[in-house]
């Protein structure tokens, strides 16, 4: 037990201002925008999931997949809740977990190279080929894997070299091996650079040749369960391919020659993907997002402090004392280590035919060359002999990869605040809705699909511990997809949420459309629809309002879920005018627009001045109907066919008086020049 003490006591000591160093980096690279951000994608399934069906409804998502790994979010999932906040924090700690072990595995394998560690710990956590970190749900619990597995390979470093608890150590790697081989794949083959780690710490007590038999007793456990996980995964697993085929097999079946050449093509781009153009990435993009902003102004003053204060780190950065007692080597092994791990990173990705990209949704499948291409990365610039020229490289490298983080963090954030924004809109414009019932749009941001979008409309309307799925949310393309083109009415259709299925029916939509810089609207067969994608698919025909409810059924932890939604503004009035004319309540209307004026809010999107229109023309309150229709008038410089539709209705209107419908109104329509006025005397 002393033994273990004195290794925490050694790594404490030794670690104390690099981790500081490395904590302080990556907060500045992954946790200032935090409190701004959301959940996103399958984040909100997760949520979902664990909210209606508990632990056993995780247990069924993650039975296609990855069985193991979905015990870890039952083990989170009742702890940390719904608040995006919690989540955010979880991710930013697992992502610093990882860095911070990438800095202890250098430091034990190689002690005489600490600022090699303090550089790779510092690149790990600003990797600037991986942009998916607000996915925080998802990818705090890929670090935490990413995190159990690099501290299984320090693990096994300390057993090589402990003298009294070395099957102690080796037991806890072992187990930590076994949980990142079942929970996923993604850090699979990686899994053979523990053989290159135990090859060389064994040899540095005594060279290779008289060792081997030694190497291969401490591989051996190892290799073991390699080779039983294995075993399980291609025989007895049945769901291994579920979501991706082995696409790599049958290539090679039927032309082997070619789909080597290809692999290697691939293996090679996949590594210049992952280093080259990932931290070249930072610099083309701050030169093509240059704006002379606030933001970017303030993130150019970040970038420029924070290279400033490492470059200072970097030169004061003295080496540990131990490093005077030990002959400095040179940098070719770990050069070497990092070379071979790099090649080692990418083989589930190639067996699936998936590609390494550094942006966008691909970039997390650069996530298992992170480890050995941060500690490439520091060898190759501490190799420099020059050290101004090195310190100043790395310091730009991890600069603007904190600068590019920060673009990417603000473009999550823009997307939030749209999302709760269509989610402050829709909650307001429809309090309430029929069971059964499929939310029809135009498509959004890729952040959210029409699964991670039904996922949730029924966290936001659905009972908890509900036993089906009540709502779905679809776009027009992939409702034709399941129905027929063009759209019809009566069309059975389903939702596969994995854990359940929604099954839906084209007669019981309701189509919504948020057109840019305007308010949510719920169509209806006299709709204005603005939006091509609508257009195409007629789907305002396909739009049952009456399956809106005006009783208030919304989530009460709503607020929970979206941090504070949009206070009372515009689009609020005008969705609870749309609400108060679907029941024809006037009095409210005539309420909200006393309450617009007052408060002097206006529409960027003039036709919003409708629903006040026709219920001000319901009620007979012809000045102010002719207020606003004069503001649509003037602000569009024409006349509209629909506002010549909504005039001509109320002359129609059967309760109306002779004296009205010959005086007031027949003037008025040819005033808007709607009519000839031997049209209307004729009735």
């Amino acid at each position: 037990m002393r033994n273990i003490k004195q290794s925490f006591i050694e790594f404490q000591q030794l670690a104390v201002s690099d981790v500081l160093i490395i904590t302080f980096f990556t907060i500045l690279a992954h946790g200032l925008t935090i409190y701004w951000l959301g959940f996103y994608t399958d984040d909100w399934t997760f949520l979902w999931t664990y909210q209606h069906y508990g632990a056993d409804g995780l247990t069924q998502y993650f039975s296609t997949n990855r069985p193991f790994w979905g015990l870890f979010y039952q083990i989170t999932m009742p702890i940390l809740g719904i608040k995006p906040l919690v989540w955010h924090f979880f991710a930013l700690f697992w992502g610093l977990a990882a860095s911070l072990g990438t800095y202890w595995l250098v430091v034990k394998v190689w002690p005489s190279k600490t600022r090699i560690g303090l550089l790779a710990g510092l690149f790990f956590s600003v990797y600037p080929g991986f942009v998916l970190q607000p996915i925080a749900i998802t990818f705090g619990h890929i670090y935490w894997v990413y995190t159990i597995f690099i501290v299984s390979l320090v693990l096994t470093v300390i057993a090589l070299t402990s003298t009294r608890y070395e099957l102690l150590y080796t037991i806890v790697s072992l187990i930590l091996s076994a949980i990142n081989l079942l929970a996923m794949e993604y850090f699979y083959t990686l899994e053979a650079i523990r053989l290159l780690l135990i090859v060389y710490v064994v040899a540095q007590g005594g060279g290779l040749s008289g060792n081997l038999s030694r190497i291969g007793k401490k591989y051996l456990p190892y290799f073991i369960l390699l080779i039983l996980v294995s075993v399980w995964r291609a025989f007895f697993f049945d769901v291994q391919t579920y979501n991706y085929d082995l696409a790599l097999v049958p290539s090679l079946k039927t032309n082997l020659f070619g789909t080597l050449y290809e692999l290697l093509k691939t293996l090679v781009t996949s590594i210049y993907n992952s280093t080259v153009l990932a931290w070249g990435q930072p610099f083309l993009s701050l030169i093509n997002n240059w704006r002379l902003t606030p933001f970017y102004l303030l993130m150019l003053g970040q970038m420029i402090g924070v290279l400033i204060l490492l470059g200072i780190v970097l030169v004061v950065n003295v080496d540990h004392p131990d490093e005077l007692k030990i002959k400095i080597k040179s940098n070719k092994d770990l050069i070497l280590f990092g070379i071979i791990g790099l090649i080692l990173a990418g083989w589930p990705f190639y067996l699936t035919d998936l590609p390494v990209i550094p942006y966008g949704f691909k970039s997390r499948f650069t996530l298992p060359f992170i480890l050995s291409g941060s500690i490439f990365l520091a060898a190759i610039i501490e190799t420099i002999p020059i050290k101004v020229l090195k310190v100043t490289l790395a310091s730009l490298l991890i600069s603007s990869s904190i600068g590019y983080h920060l673009l990417t963090q603000n473009d999550f954030r823009y997307v939030t605040i749209e999302n709760n924004r269509l989610i402050s809109q829709l909650v307001t414009r429809i309090p309430g809705l029929t069971p059964g019932t499929t939310i029809l749009s135009d498509e959004g941001s890729e952040y959210f699909t029409f699964t991670t979008l039904t996922a949730q409309l029924n966290l936001i309307y659905e009972p908890e511990k509900y036993p089906e799925v009540n709502y779905g949310w679809v776009f027009p393309r992939e409702l034709a997809l399941k129905t027929t083109t063009p759209l019809e009415k009566a069309k059975a259709f389903d939702i596969n949420l994995v854990t359940k299925i929604f099954y839906g029916n084209s007669s019981n939509i309701v189509s919504i459309q948020q057109p840019g810089g305007g308010c949510l609207r719920v169509l209806g067969k006299s709709s204005e629809v603005e939006v091509p994608e609508l257009i195409n698919y007629k789907v305002k025909w396909l739009s049952n309002p009456a399956l809106i409810l005006q009783d208030n059924a919304v989530n009460s932890k709503i607020d929970d879920l979206y941090g504070t939604l949009e206070l009372e503004n515009w689009c609020s009035l005008y969705q609870q005018a749309e609400l108060a004319l679907q029941y024809q309540d006037y009095a409210s209307i005539s309420y909200l627009f006393n309450k617009a004026e007052n408060n002097r809010l206006q529409p960027k999107d003039l036709s919003e001045w409708y629903p006040f229109i026709e219920a001000f023309g319901q009620a007979e309150n012809w000045p102010i109907a002719l207020t606003v229709t004069d503001r649509i008038i003037t602000g569009r410089n024409r006349t509209e066919t629909r506002l010549c539709r909504l005039w001509e209705s109320f002359y129609n209107q059967n309760d109306l008086t002779t004296a009205v419908r010959d005086g007031i109104l027949t003037e008025e329509l040819i005033k808007l020049g709607c009519i000839q006025p031997h049209k209307w005397m004729a009735k």
